[in-house]
């Protein structure tokens, strides 16, 4: 503390691996001032680190940490700088201070009456935690990290979480995440693949090794490292001419058990297909598809492949392995590490004397990852022979490897080009993105849209309050590819493009549409802001039509004429008006329900709940609720 009892004063320490051995530096200001969340630090830290190091950093980046006790708060003293010289010295003595994750925390409150603070960048504490440990070290950390405890642990902590679906029971960030399919073409072209919705099929020579691989994949008493050789030789044969190799040669010396690699123009390898085994599922204590998703981290913090990553997503495909069973993920990089299932864990074994049917099943993965893997090869070629992508300098750009693949859309048989400008929404998980069109004059008025991706869209609901003016006007509504527009001149109810099961209120397709509408510059509430939002309900009702989602961030007031339009149409679609008790499953397929992730934080009216019909009177109750600022 200072003299002044006003006065807060805290020893810091920045960690930079260009100056290790950086001084401790004493922060003084009045109490008020470091009273403040730490969000508000961010850009205070960022100020002061671009005085002591004569270069730029990006607020985002910053990172805070406090000792874990009293001993490690010696770690920091006058006239040394930090002491730690590994990164699992520094997770032990130190403990993140999470940012924005708990709201309305203050600085004080975090660090209480340890008046000791470290922090660093993003980018250097990932360095930190994947470059400056000893490979042995950080290999062994890895297969630790895989274990339950471990793992349940490190997904815990922000930077070292990744974003496949698993959680700690501890209120942590959530470990859900965007749709990979959204960032690159290969994954929704493997599922394709996989569930025979192509005209492509497996080859003879697919089917025969396939079944020669269900019969090995049960061998058992074969030691590890001569079953992965003898695993990755039968892959090898229905990958060709893709090659595998055993060790992607990373510089800390860790590596999966098997890789397709693209060397590029420098002859860096940059991975397309990351393999993990196990010669019995759980036989070491591991998680294959854990680990898998692991290796893949450390394959792309590798500072060789800090060209590519710094252009692109990095999508790579994953097979994860146990004994007889096989599962194949996908993964991007963005600004998060996201991992998902693109096939369940198959059984790959056999266990019946005639086994066509999971023969044949496994031949058609074969198949998919052969085609797959050649998309990816040629995407990164492309990626290294082009020069005008702009490489990511901070996490505080909006860079396009943040966001989703589709960059274009037909629109009156005229090929449409836009570019991201920034998600709708702070919520991580947000598929709607304001976007401007690219090949339209600097001063067209529809030149900003609004690009969302759905797996389904009261498009029909949409088109009759467009038509009213009480909708933004749709542009596009079809396959991301941008190439099939299915909108209409006149409205017709939605029905699936391709047969699939169905269940009122269930998206059951694999596929996602995307949805481009104008963009309406939102003005001040008007002084009949209720009024106007009642008519609208009430046509859209006298019309056979529910809303579903009526809150005040779903509506918004034009701000050139102040008149209503309805936005985020979702749920939206027609309604039963029969009695209820004459409703059947068959009949209720055609009209809107609420999905299956309806939020429970919200206060519904009676009667709302998962998968339950939408009712006007739903809407009406959301209407006398509403409340504008």
């Amino acid at each position: 503390m200072a003299d002044n009892p006003n006065e807060v004063t805290f020893a810091c320490v920045f960690f930079d691996p260009a100056t290790p051995q950086d001084q401790v530096f004493k922060l003084t200001a009045l109490w008020p001032d470091f009273n403040r969340t730490m969000q508000d630090f961010q850009a205070s830290f960022a100020e002061i680190l671009r005085g002591r190091f004569n270069r730029y950093f990006a607020p985002e980046e910053i990172m805070f940490f406090r000792p874990r006790g009293q001993e490690d708060s010696d770690k920091i003293v006058p006239g040394s700088g930090w002491t730690a010289s590994k990164a699992d010295d520094f997770i032990r003595s130190f403990i993140e201070i999470p940012v924005g994750s708990i709201p309305g925390k203050t600085l004080l409150w975090w660090v209480k009456d340890q008046l000791h603070l470290v922090f660093c960048t993003r980018t250097d504490y990932e360095r930190l935690m994947h470059k400056n440990t000893r490979s042995e070290d950080l290999r062994l950390s890895m297969a630790g990290e895989s274990k339950s405890s471990e793992y349940t642990r490190t997904q815990g902590i922000p930077l070292e979480t990744i974003h496949d679906g698993y959680s700690p029971l501890t209120d942590a960030s959530p470990t859900t995440a965007l749709p990979i399919k959204m960032f690159h073409p290969v994954f929704d072209q493997f599922i394709q693949l996989i569930e025979s919705k192509t005209s492509a099929k497996p080859t003879i020579d697919d089917i025969r090794t396939a079944k020669e691989f269900l019969a090995f994949t049960t061998l058992l008493g074969m030691p590890e490292k001569e079953r992965n050789t003898e695993f990755t030789r039968r892959l090898q044969s229905v990958l060709k001419p893709h090659r595998i190799v055993n060790s992607l040669e990373n510089e800390d010396g860790s590596s999966p058990d098997g890789a397709c690699v693209v060397e590029l123009s420098s002859g860096v390898e940059i991975p397309t297909l990351i393999i993990e085994l196990e010669c019995l599922l759980g036989d070491s204590g591991l998680d294959p598809s854990i680990q898998v998703g692991k290796s893949m981290r450390n394959a792309w913090l590798q500072p060789k492949r800090q060209e590519i990553l710094n252009k692109a997503c990095c999508p790579t495909l994953l097979i994860a392995s146990g004994g007889a069973w096989l599962g194949v993920l996908g993964a991007v990089f963005t600004d998060r590490i996201i991992v998902q299932r693109l096939t369940d864990l198959m059984l790959v074994g056999q266990s019946e004397f005639e086994e066509d049917l999971r023969t044949y099943r496994l031949a058609l993965v074969f198949m998919a990852l052969r085609s797959c893997l050649t998309d990816l090869e040629r995407f990164y070629r492309r990626l290294d022979e082009d020069k005008t992508i702009p490489p990511q300098v901070s996490l505080k750009q909006r860079h396009p490897r943040f966001f989703p693949y589709p960059t274009s859309f037909v629109e009156h048989g005229t090929v449409v080009h836009f570019k991201y400008l920034e998600p709708m929404s702070e919520y991580s998980q947000s598929v709607t993105y304001k976007a401007r069109i690219v090949n339209y004059p600097d001063d067209c008025a529809k030149r900003d849209i609004v690009v969302k991706f759905v797996t389904k869209y009261g498009l029909e609901a949409h088109q009759f309050l467009s038509g009213l003016g009480h909708a933004p006007g749709l542009r596009y509504y079809g396959p991301l590819s941008g190439e099939n527009n299915l909108l209409t001149s006149e409205p017709s109810i939605n029905t699936p493009t391709t047969a699939s099961p169905s269940f009122p209120g269930l998206a059951l397709v694999s596929t996602r549409q995307m949805v481009i509408m104008d963009f309406i510059k939102a003005g001040p509430t008007p002084s009949n802001a209720h009024q106007q939002v009642s008519d609208v309900v009430k046509i859209l009702h006298d019309n056979g039509y529910v809303f579903g989602d009526l809150r005040s961030s779903n509506v918004l007031f034009d701000m050139s004429n102040k008149k209503v339009k309805f936005v985020h149409f979702d749920w939206s679609g027609r309604y039963h008006r029969g009695e209820p008790e004459s409703e059947s499953s068959s009949d209720m397929e055609q009209y809107a329900h609420y999905p299956l992730n309806l939020s429970m934080r919200i206060l519904w009216p009676e009667g709302v709940e998962v998968l339950a019909p939408i009712r006007p009177a739903h809407d009406l109750a959301m209407l006398n609720r509403i409340e504008f600022e």
